[in-house]
């Protein structure tokens, strides 16, 4: 799971130096992102994104759809992002009944083994994910996160 979440991270950051480069006084990197960018929306435009890999980051608890949110809205506009998110939640959704149905739940278990597994193996996470120093992104996040949660 962090492995995608790194990926994920990674595409971002490479849709944010495009948008950078695009900017740039010299015509010769206008020209060159002009066709890295094409070639990059042949693959991530919104169509051809798998959205498992979404799922992924929705599941990684430090980030959620808030994050994903965050790193579409510049990547593909607001517009296409809100449909991208509609079509990632509708999948989470369709997800979690199909769970539901293979997995009923069952009264007979014990609820504190299962809280003490899901607490032990998200501190677990937490601290593999402290190994991963992040990018400018994530810190950009953070304080859009911090800002928001200022003003409540």
């Amino acid at each position: 799971m962090l492995l995608l979440t790194l990926f994920f991270k990674k595409l971002v950051s490479i849709q944010k130096s495009l948008n950078k480069w695009r900017h740039s006084d010299d015509l010769v990197i206008q020209r060159m992102t002009t066709n890295m960018q094409l070639k990059f929306n042949k693959y991530w435009e919104s169509g051809g994104i798998n959205y498992l890999l979404l799922v992924v980051v929705f599941l990684n608890p430090r980030y959620k759809c808030e994050y994903i949110q965050f790193c579409f809205n510049p990547m593909y506009g607001v517009e296409k992002s809100m449909y991208m998110m509609k079509k990632l939640k509708d999948l989470i959704h369709k997800l979690i009944q199909q769970y539901v149905l293979e997995h009923p739940i069952s009264h007979s278990s014990s609820n504190s083994a299962n809280s003490s597994t899901l607490a032990s193996n998200m501190a677990s996470q937490h601290n593999d994910d402290k190994g991963d120093k992040g990018d400018d992104w994530d810190d950009e996040f953070r304080m859009k996160m911090n800002k928001k949660q200022g003003e409540v």
